[in-house]
């Protein structure tokens, strides 16, 4: 065996080390951001939509699968960052769903051109039906 071809077989090893720790490295990075964003999407929101007055619930999970109205939204992911999750559904029409630090704030629709603005469960007061028992 020549000192050339060591030298190669040297490379090439230190190049496959390399190139293993820098896609751990990044698959540990992309790991460590993944729960903070389920945090700002996951969770119960809801719209209305101007044309029928019709309020519209939709879910958020861990996974980023979507529910409107409690059926599951066929589809996947295509996009995914601190900004916008965006959805691609089985007809092909993206479902993009905007947010901020508090979660989602708007949904774009592109089946109908429309955008909704989200309402925040998290910030609607619950009612306390204990104060409608209260006799004396």
């Amino acid at each position: 065996m020549r000192v050339s071809d060591i030298y190669s077989a040297g490379i090439h090893g230190i190049n496959q080390v390399s190139r293993f720790l820098t896609q751990k490295r990044h698959l540990k990075q992309q790991q460590r951001r993944q729960p903070d964003l389920a945090l700002r999407y996951a969770g119960d929101w809801a719209f209305i939509d101007p044309k029928t007055n019709q309020q519209h619930d939709m879910s958020i999970s861990p996974d980023f699968s979507i529910m409107i109205d409690h059926r599951e939204l066929p589809g996947r992911i295509i996009g995914l960052d601190a900004d916008q999750l965006v959805f691609l559904d089985h007809y092909g029409f993206q479902l993009k769903v905007f947010a901020n630090h508090n979660g989602p704030r708007e949904i774009y629709d592109e089946s109908s051109s429309r955008t909704y603005p989200v309402i925040n469960h998290r910030d609607v007061p619950q009612q306390d039906d204990t104060d409608d028992d209260l006799t004396e």
